[in-house]
């Protein structure tokens, strides 16, 4: 898809399998490329993994506007970690999930208010934005999208961990999810969803790019995600980011 006249006024990316590939630094290049681009227009990185992770991430790109953390639960500065938007699980279900795993194989991270944490020892407040359990195989996926009722404001998605091996499994509140994080993170910005380019590659990233006005797709994306996109980049290892970025750079800004 070509944008033609359309004008885009930011950019949501997914960090894991879209800037770099999983536990890999992001390449000088793409550092130098979202850099350049955040001079123009706002950037922001949309991730699962917590605020503090997404920070330090943030700050390898000189990134300076609001940045999404824990699974779109949290929109926060990355300069002074200022949580300026954040929608916690209700403690019911926090609770659900911890002794759902309690005793069992799976791990867990989680943020717990702002202390991010790996044991239910560590949980003080039980204002927690996002629960991942981990390593799940994927036989035991449908355990934790049963774990709830269908009224509870719950959101459950999955992401590939060891990818063709094992998963990860998000939890968090229905309003706090990547989805809700686009619609939140523009009124924030005073700008429109259909006026930010969402790029990732995950399957939990279809709910995040349908709620884009522009949607990119990796060429390393889930087959779900490569569906619903507008335009599929190279893969991330061949720096895909770049050549979204220079193929709609003329409607940025």
């Amino acid at each position: 898809m070509q944008a033609g006249d359309t004008r885009y006024r930011a950019l949501l990316s997914d960090i894991d399998g879209t800037v770099a590939p999983y536990g890999v630094a992001p390449p000088d290049a793409v550092v130098s490329g979202l850099a350049a681009l955040a001079r123009r227009v706002p950037v922001g990185l949309i991730s699962s993994r917590n605020y503090r992770y997404v920070a330090d991430m943030a700050a390898r790109f000189d990134l300076k506007e609001p940045q999404v953390a824990e699974g779109g639960a949290r929109i926060f500065r990355p300069d002074t970690l200022e949580t300026l938007d954040c929608v916690y699980l209700e403690p019911t279900d926090a609770r659900t999930v911890v002794d759902a795993i309690a005793g069992s194989e799976y791990g867990f991270s989680a943020v717990d208010d702002t202390t991010v944490i790996d044991s239910a020892a560590d949980i003080r407040h039980w204002s927690v934005t996002r629960i991942t359990v981990l390593p799940v195989r994927t036989a035991d996926l449908p355990r934790f999208h049963a774990l709830f009722a269908p009224d509870r404001p719950v959101h459950v998605t999955q992401f590939p961990y060891e990818p063709g091996k094992t998963w990860g499994v998000d939890i968090t509140h229905r309003t706090g999810t990547k989805a809700s994080a686009v619609h939140r993170y523009a009124r924030l910005l005073g700008i429109s969803p259909a006026e930010i380019i969402g790029i990732g590659d995950g399957p939990n990233d279809v709910e995040f790019l349908q709620e884009c006005g522009l949607r990119i797709a990796m060429g390393n994306a889930h087959p779900d995600l490569k569906a619903i996109a507008d335009w599929i980049a190279p893969d991330v290892a061949d720096n895909g980011i770049l050549a979204a970025l220079e193929r709609y750079d003329a409607n940025l800004g």
